[in-house]
């Protein structure tokens, strides 16, 4: 089987899971193809990175009429699509919009290629897994996509995923949640599966016994709603407010940054907390490698978008560090409280956890080494994608239309 991948852009330093998958079917010798539409660069491990520009939309002037002489009737079916668009936000709006003109194009590109050993693979279900669906729309060669977090929950989902789900041969998602989101959507069980994310290797880990004085609290995610940088505000309120000792270092950027540095002007904690902006992956691990406890303070944010199962949760499993969640998204299929990590969902909740931590090394260790255990055997990249794609291999039909 031939995979061509489609991504929005890669590489991208926040997306080191996508990075990690590809090395992995690279690693075991797999026919892949990468695909990359908004910006990336022009080569991963030293395999080619294919990339379209805005700069080929000029293309359609020739794409548009070579498609409606060559086969009216798929055409026809593709604009049938377009005009399905709904507005949901202007990002995704304009993703599909893109999405559309990006698969006319492509699909010339493909269209010589066609054989049954040829399937797209979206790893987005918006912009990607429109460019697959369009390919699919004018050739027939099979498609199948990925949808997690934002693709699955803000304003509803993608403006347009039931048709893509009706149209795709295999849905792929990293969470139960997004498994239950997917069914809601339409989707049938038996096209649908649940696959991790992963590491190519494994940080070192240390179960340390003590911890620092003060305590070192690390927080890595984008200054985004679904990130909960308001509650996380709360959460520092109350463990000055009860004589927390404590220095936190936060790795992000993002547009409600300003506002969680305001915050931070007022509050009594300001001088105790470190903000780094975006790092490479080798600081994340890095600050988690020094660091007592990792919080993720996530919510539901209003426009319905929340977290799935935040690689950073595994990295910090995986390193040695305490975790500290939210029971949002994804993080209770695999965080059991005071068993390998804690869950609170108020501010006197995360308090009590991490005064837990601090007073019950015992504990503490026993919770990281199951940590660790867990992270050994469900987030290892290579054997999830071999899942993965011995999955799309066992799904993929015989004959294109």
């Amino acid at each position: 089987m031939r995979l061509i991948l489609l991504f929005s852009t890669f590489p991208v330093r926040t997306e080191t899971f996508l990075q990690r998958e590809v090395e992995a079917f690279i690693k075991t010798h797999r026919e892949i193809e990468l695909w990359t539409f908004w910006g990336g660069e022009p080569e991963f491990n030293g395999r080619a990175i294919h990339r379209l520009r805005l700069i080929d939309l000029w293309l359609l002037l020739l794409m548009l009429p070579y498609w409606f002489l060559r086969t009216p009737r798929r055409f026809f079916r593709v604009f049938r699509n377009l005009f399905r668009l709904r507005w949901r936000n202007g990002l995704n709006f304009c993703e599909n919009l893109l999405g559309f003109g990006y698969g006319i194009i492509l699909a010339r590109k493909f269209e010589g290629e066609a054989d049954a050993d040829t399937v797209l693979h979206a790893v987005w279900a918006s912009l990607p897994a429109t460019i697959a669906w369009t390919v699919h729309e004018l050739t027939g060669i099979p498609f199948s996509f990925s949808g997690h977090a934002y693709d699955l929950f803000e304003d509803g989902g993608d403006a347009l995923i039931r048709e893509k789900i009706e149209a795709a041969f295999a849905l792929r998602t990293s969470t139960e949640a997004g498994g239950v989101r997917f069914l809601e959507l339409g989707a049938h069980r038996e096209k649908l599966t649940v696959v991790r994310r992963g590491f190519s290797t494994l940080p070192e880990f240390v179960p340390r016994a003590s911890l620092g004085a003060p305590l070192r609290i690390a927080v890595v995610g984008r200054f985004v709603p679904k990130m909960g940088y308001d509650f996380l505000a709360d959460v520092l309120d109350y463990l000055f407010e009860h004589e927390q000792s404590f220095e936190i270092s936060i790795i992000g950027d993002g547009p409600e940054k300003p506002s969680f540095e305001n915050r931070m002007g007022q509050a009594g904690w300001a001088k105790q907390v470190k903000l780094f902006g975006s790092q490479p992956f080798s600081e994340v691990l890095q600050l988690l490698s020094e660091s007592d406890v990792l919080l993720f303070t996530g919510v539901l944010a209003k426009n319905g978008d929340q977290a799935g199962f935040p690689n950073i949760i595994a990295e910090a499993m995986a390193i040695g560090c305490s975790v500290v969640s939210m029971p949002v998204g994804g993080v209770t299929e695999v965080v059991r409280h005071s068993e390998n990590g804690y869950l609170a969902d108020s501010p006197e909740g995360f308090h009590r956890a991490i005064a837990q931590i601090v007073t019950d090394e015992k504990g503490r260790i026993a919770q990281r080494i199951r940590a660790r255990e867990w992270v050994e055997a469900n987030f290892n990249a290579d054997l999830n994608m071999g899942e993965f794609w011995d999955f799309i291999e066992s799904k993929a039909p015989e004959k294109h239309l």
